[in-house]
């Protein structure tokens, strides 16, 4: 009898571990099931990211032609679709609809890592993108070009080409319009930035006004004795004059666009420096003679030349041809603000309040590095181009200064400048993500 319960026990402990087990079965299939579906969801949200990226790479292309739209594309979704483990790209579609909008569909298949044990080796994801190419997107555009003595030469002529192509692409989107969309001015720098004698009674600038001095020097004997030679006295007139350079408002104010009521801008006395800015304007044939006047001369200081480049698209004063940031989102006004730099060297010169006498290059580039985080704070977008810099330190600093990775170049020969400039007036096209 003892053989025997011992014999029914051990049955039953066999019949629970089984049924423990067949119960196992689906609880794995639901776990494995959830597992793979919790991949497929992080895979297809990186499938998204690439495919944006894609199409919006497509959309500031200007290209129309499908096979090459389609290379683009799965250049695109290879170089950022890496993170998707197991995912196979099976069928990559591009259109262009009658507004030519560009619509990128991507299909593919993800291995399974538990599902497969079930017979489902595969899940099927996909993503779609369709990027409208707003033609009629409003733009305000801040040309912040270096014009020191290093860019002499060949340099500075292949800036004014670059330039110039990028002012008339970009003031194509004002043809045939009673109400101009895109606006442009310019903004030379070296250690200063000339806002021109015009401005110098304006409320927001303090600027002395022009006086004379003057030196008397004697010669000879002033009481005539001895042989009888008298003194002779000459007078030296010399005129101090506000020739439109400015300096820098104490830190930190001087990288802030606000308060000039209390922290005015000073004016510059006896100091020459680069051409006078050009404010913003639509007509093409006002800003090719301000780039063509361009010359190089004198040291540089990034930070005067992007202060004012902030300060040229901003609405408020010293300069208001801009729009406002609350109407950057207002759907009537709707407006993109961009400030494109271009330096080809490091900071030589840093303030020395109000002047820019110091050569403290390590507060030069922190007080450069500020003016970038603040003007991308306001929402404003930054392009950088570094040409022909050698210094690793400046090239990451605007590489840091730049809005994203994709919009800081490294311009290393004057036709790679001209091709950054290029490539830029491609990326301004006033994008909108429509999913």
């Amino acid at each position: 009898m003892t053989r025997l319960i011992s014999s029914f026990t051990r049955n039953k402990r066999g019949t629970v571990a089984m049924a423990f087990a067949i119960s196992l079965v689906p609880a794995i299939g639901i776990m494995g099931a959830a597992f793979d579906y919790m991949r497929a969801g992080e895979s297809q949200a990186k499938l998204q990211a690439a495919v944006d990226s894609a199409a919006l790479a497509a959309g500031a292309s200007s290209m129309t032609d499908t096979d090459k739209l389609a290379t683009l594309i799965d250049t695109y979704i290879a170089v950022n679709g890496k993170g998707l483990t197991g995912f196979k790209v099976t069928d990559v579609t591009n259109t262009t609809n009658a507004n030519n909008d560009v619509i990128v569909k991507v299909k593919g298949t993800m291995d399974t890592a538990v599902m497969r044990i079930f017979g489902i080796d595969q899940m099927i994801i996909g993503a779609q993108t369709d990027v409208s190419r707003a033609k009629d997107g409003r733009a305000e555009i801040a040309l912040v070009l270096d014009t020191t003595g290093s860019m002499a030469g060949s340099k500075i002529d292949t800036l004014k080409t670059a330039a110039k192509n990028l002012i008339a692409d970009s003031l194509k989107a004002n043809v045939g319009k009673t109400d101009p969309i895109v606006k442009i001015g310019v903004v030379p720098f070296a250690q200063y930035v000339n806002v021109g004698v015009s401005r110098r009674n304006e409320s927001w600038i303090n600027v002395p006004a022009d006086y004379q001095t003057s030196v008397t020097t004697c010669t000879g004997n002033a009481h005539g004795h001895g042989h009888g030679s008298k003194q002779k006295c000459t007078t030296t007139y010399t005129d101090h004059t506000f020739n439109g350079c400015v300096g820098s408002r104490n830190y930190p104010y001087n990288v802030r666009d606000d308060y000039f009521n209390v922290n005015k801008v000073p004016g510059l006395m006896d100091v020459t420096c680069s051409n006078e800015i050009t404010d913003m304007t639509t007509d093409q044939t006002t800003l090719n003679s301000a780039i063509d006047a361009l010359s190089a001369s004198g040291y540089t200081y990034i930070a005067s030349g992007l202060t004012w480049g902030w300060r040229m698209v901003s609405s408020d004063a010293p300069l208001t041809q801009g729009i406002s940031y609350a109407g950057m989102k207002d759907p009537k006004t709707k407006t993109k603000k961009f400030v494109i730099l271009m330096t080809d060297g490091e900071n030589t010169r840093a303030p020395s309040y109000p002047a820019h006498d110091s050569t403290d290059t390590i507060t030069a580039n922190k007080l450069t590095a500020d003016v970038c985080t603040n003007i991308k704070a306001m929402g404003i977008e930054v392009f950088t181009v570094g040409f022909q810099i050698t210094d690793s330190t400046t090239i990451d600093m605007l590489q840091n200064c730049a809005s994203s990775p994709q919009y800081a170049f490294d311009a290393q020969s004057n036709d790679a400048l001209i091709a950054s400039f290029q490539s830029i007036s491609d990326k301004m096209a006033n994008l909108r993500l429509v999913k």
